[in-house]
């Protein structure tokens, strides 16, 4: 059992290093500095590598938490306590995430994020063979 346990362990920190190391180079801003991870394995395989070291870390986690669910009974049983004051503020934090998520979820992207310029209502009339930089160059 405790070479059990030192396996998910291990495999745990494994999968979470793999997953990091895949977010990192797939991370749209971050692509520029790791450009050379692509001379190595195609887009493709980083992303199944991400995804499989996501569900490998997900089961490994379970296993952990199911091997350690003594200890985690122990830990979260008995009687404490809690301010009801401090309660109240845990359960209106909870409730302000979870209207914020919902209004997010219904209303779609927020405001501060720029949607893409719908090109087909653009009229270009005025190009007289100038370089352009952008399709704003014509507003």
């Amino acid at each position: 059992m405790r070479t059990f346990k030192r396996f998910v362990i291990i495999t745990m920190l494994a999968s979470f290093l793999a997953s990091a190391a895949t977010s990192l180079v797939k991370f749209p801003e971050l692509k520029k500095y790791f450009l050379f991870a692509y001379n190595y394995a195609p887009a493709s395989k980083i992303s199944m590598i991400h995804d499989w070291s996501g569900i490998v870390l997900i089961v490994s986690i379970i296993l952990h938490l199911i091997l350690k669910r003594r200890g985690l009974l122990e830990a979260f049983s008995g009687d404490y306590q809690i301010p009801k004051n401090i309660s109240r503020a845990i359960y209106v934090l909870i409730g302000v995430v979870l209207a914020g998520l919902a209004v997010y979820y219904f209303k779609g992207l927020p405001p501060l994020i720029r949607k893409p310029i719908d090109l087909s209502s653009v009229e270009v009339r005025d190009y007289k063979g100038e370089k352009l930089d952008s399709i704003n160059d014509f507003r």
